[in-house]
């Protein structure tokens, strides 16, 4: 019958020159993790490989949340760029009375005046809208 192999502990000074990282930063790291010494001193080798690659499942919960968040930062600008069409609507029928008003109070003959309005009254609002693509030919 074959015997458990012993597992192997790690102190901070031979698990950093193992793994390529310094015993201060792998010190850092082990106890932001929460990670403490065993009684002898000493570390398991997944204890030394959580503080040196971290908590992958954590990682990849932490991508996900700023994806999310982004994601939400994105909807959010696009939502401030869009105005309710009630509001258009109520900008549109004010500027079409004041344009009216100040027509009719322009210093030109009335028959002008009244040739002006028509052609205001007869323009749909269609014309006043462009798309982007329109405006850069």
């Amino acid at each position: 019958m074959a015997s458990k192999p012993k597992a192997i502990r790690w102190t901070l000074e031979n698990a950093g020159s193992e793994f390529g990282c310094d015993s201060k930063t792998l010190a850092s790291r082990m106890k932001r993790a929460g990670i403490t010494h065993g009684k002898d001193g000493m570390f398991s080798t997944r204890e030394i490989a959580a503080a040196v690659f971290g908590d992958i499942e954590s990682e990849k919960l932490r991508e996900t949340r700023h994806r999310a968040n982004l994601l939400e930062i994105e909807e959010q600008e696009k939502r401030r760029e869009s105005i309710p069409a009630s509001q258009v609507l109520e900008l549109w029928s004010a500027t079409v009375i004041a344009l009216k008003q100040a027509v009719w109070n322009f210093d030109a003959p009335e028959e002008v005046r009244r040739k002006w309005l028509a052609e205001l009254r007869d323009l749909s609002v269609a014309d006043y809208f462009t798309t982007k693509k329109q405006t850069e030919e």
